[in-house]
């Protein structure tokens, strides 16, 4: 789903797996709400993403952040982030956890 308003563009994924072309979906996005629910190592069905895989899409897309949700409840969500932030150094990457709040814009 992407969601255009003037204040900025927020683009959300979920169950996409890595053959879908979700970085130009998601181009110039503000944030990217992204499902991450493998991690390396801990890979499944190609329909999802891992945390690596979202933040590879974030950094192609050119968004200006990416938020990691929708993954398996038993992963470390430190790992998580760790995989993402060494996939796209310097891309904000944060946890979407429950009630997380976010300003686009």
């Amino acid at each position: 789903m992407r969601a255009e308003t003037a204040a900025g563009t927020l683009t959300y994924s979920a169950d996409t797996g890595p053959g879908a072309d979700l970085a130009g979906f998601a181009r110039g996005s503000d944030l990217l709400l992204c499902e991450a629910n493998y991690q390396d190592g801990r890979m499944g069905p190609p329909f999802h993403l891992s945390a690596r895989q979202a933040a590879d899409t974030a950094r192609r897309a050119g968004a200006r952040e990416l938020a990691l949700t929708h993954v398996w409840p038993t992963l470390d969500p430190e790992v998580s982030l760790r995989e993402a932030r060494e996939a796209a150094p310097g891309l904000p990457i944060r946890w979407a956890g429950p009630r997380e709040r976010f300003e686009i814009g």
